[in-house]
């Protein structure tokens, strides 16, 4: 059977977790700034958690929902374009790896403290033996190399891939929080609270 792509798994997870960067990011709503990357045409963490965000900006490069702010863009490009200093939590709820992305997210934000929510599910890339080149790169694994057996070192994989991230330049990690959904595919939602330093 082949895998489906399903824009809101695990809904009470994916709250919670939202739920607890809010908590501990400790902003009110009125100077919550949030960029939704992959918001979905539904909405569903902006009706159950961001909407009380003083600002808001949904992006999705298929249908965006049409509850508040949203373009039609692909995660990457808002990235690449949007002035990330404008935001303070950041949402990359992909269905396959939120790494490459989220880099970009923490070279280009501004300084202070900042949520930044991640769905994890490179298991999928790993089972299939394909993978992007971020991993590739952290791990020091050529182009031609078989991923296929690091399915079994996904939680390694993982904690490698964050380890790299908050070791960019003036990025410290202040607290984070793991939920797991094992089913055909193992996916990872994870919450980290994040202070980057000034230059």
């Amino acid at each position: 059977m082949a895998d489906t792509k399903t824009d809101n798994s695990a809904v009470d997870l994916k709250v919670k977790v939202r739920e607890w960067v809010l908590d501990r990011l400790a902003v009110p709503p009125s100077e919550l700034s949030v960029l939704d990357l992959y918001c979905g045409q539904q909405g569903e963490m902006y009706q159950r958690v961001w909407s009380k965000a003083g600002h808001y900006l949904g992006v999705d490069k298929n249908r965006p929902h049409r509850l508040a702010k949203t373009m039609r863009a692909s995660a990457e490009m808002a990235v690449q374009e949007l002035d990330l200093s404008l935001f303070n939590c950041f949402d990359v709820d992909c269905y396959d790896s939120p790494w490459a992305v989220a880099r970009r997210i923490l070279r280009r934000c501004g300084h202070g403290r900042f949520g930044l929510v991640l769905t994890e599910g490179t298991a999928r890339s790993l089972k299939s033996g394909d993978c992007n080149e971020v991993i590739r790169a952290t791990l020091g694994l050529g182009a031609l190399s078989n991923l296929t057996l690091m399915i079994r070192f996904n939680d390694v994989v993982t904690r490698l891939m964050l380890a790299s991230l908050v070791s960019l330049p003036r990025v410290r990690l202040e607290c984070a929080i793991e939920g797991v959904v094992r089913k055909q595919n193992v996916i990872k939602y994870l919450g980290l609270v994040v202070d980057k330093a000034a230059r």
